[in-house]
Order: C-alpha cells, then sequence, then structure tokens
C-alpha cells in the first residue's frame, strides 16, 4: 500500500503482519525456554535449539496456510534442494559463524554481516548476469571502507603530548 492509503490493509498483508508478530514471539519465547531448561548452554546451543524448534513450528504452520503450495514435496529435486540449503547453507554457517565468534572479538565478526550483501551482488553478477551499476561500486567503497576502518590502530588522544612510531606517549 502507498501513504495514501496506509489505513487499508489487505487480508493477507494483515496475515503477513500477524504472521511477522507471531514469529518474533515465538523466537522470544524460545530462546526464554531454552535459557530456562539450559542454566549454562554453550553458545551453539541457542540458535541450534531455535532453529529446531522454529523448523516444528513452521511445516505445521505452512501444512495449514498454504497446502496447495507444498506439491514440491513429492519432487525429489525440490526436497533435495531444500535439503541442501538447509545443512550446507544454513548449519555449517552456523557452526563456522559460532566458531570465529568463539576464537575472535564479537566486534570483528560481526563486519561479516556487512560484506554479504557485496558477495550476493557479486555472485548476481555472475551467475544471474546483472548489471553493475555505480550504486553498487559506491556501496561497495563504504563497505569495505567501514570494514577495514575497525581494524586500524588508533593510538591518538588529543590529551597526549605525542607518541613515536611504537605508541609510546612522548613528551615535549
Amino acid at each position: 500500500p502507498s501513504f495514501t492509503d496506509a489505513s487499508v490493509m489487505r487480508a493477507d498483508e494483515l496475515k503477513g503482519v500477524l504472521l511477522s508478530l507471531l514469529a518474533a514471539v515465538m523466537h522470544a519465547l524460545g530462546l526464554i525456554l531454552t535459557r530456562l531448561k539450559l542454566r549454562h548452554p554453550q553458545p551453539i546451543a541457542m540458535p541450534t535449539l531455535h532453529m529446531m524448534t522454529a523448523s516444528l513450528y513452521l511445516l505445521p504452520l505452512a501444512l495449514i496456510l498454504h497446502p496447495k503450495d507444498l506439491y514440491f514435496i513429492s519432487q525429489p529435486f525440490a526436497v533435495f534442494s531444500i535439503i541442501w540449503l538447509a545443512v550446507p547453507g544454513t548449519a555449517l554457517a552456523y557452526l563456522c559463524y559460532y566458531k570465529l565468534l568463539n576464537d575472535h572479538p564479537a566486534v570483528y565478526i560481526s563486519l561479516i554481516n556487512y560484506i554479504l550483501p557485496v558477495f550476493k551482488t557479486i555472485l548476481g553478477l555472475c551467475f544471474l548476469h546483472e548489471t553493475l551499476t555505480l550504486n553498487f561500486l559506491v556501496a561497495f567503497m563504504l563497505i569495505l571502507s567501514g570494514i577495514i576502518c575497525p581494524g586500524i590502530p588508533i593510538n591518538f588522544s588529543p590529551f597526549d603530548a605525542g607518541s613515536d612510531a611504537s605508541g609510546q606517549v612522548v613528551s615535549t
């Protein structure tokens, strides 16, 4: 809907909004229940249990809300594609992410989220033959500078007299 008719919401839009709210509630409930049941969980336990329970919630909901759209279950290639996306595309990616999070500071690991759109766009250029635009190049440069800048050590303080190359304060 546009801004002029924002007060009117179609039934399918309302259903989408309500399901999004339900997803947020289930997300919070899953994390709370996991925290209550596991006193000191491993870092990977929370998202693993969360994804498993989310899958268990979504499958019956999909069967109820969109039974006609689930004809693909009879197609072996479609089932293989879903499993392929679920296991290496999601599960292994999360395992790698939490392994990195365990070994490195969270500030640097969070920067991965900024580079993902760049890789997705590059894959779109390569495989989907999308066009390279000036907006992409500008966005790429901004993202790259945002990733590089946090790694630059800053040893300057306006209150210091100065420092040498090793970072030691030199008084004048």
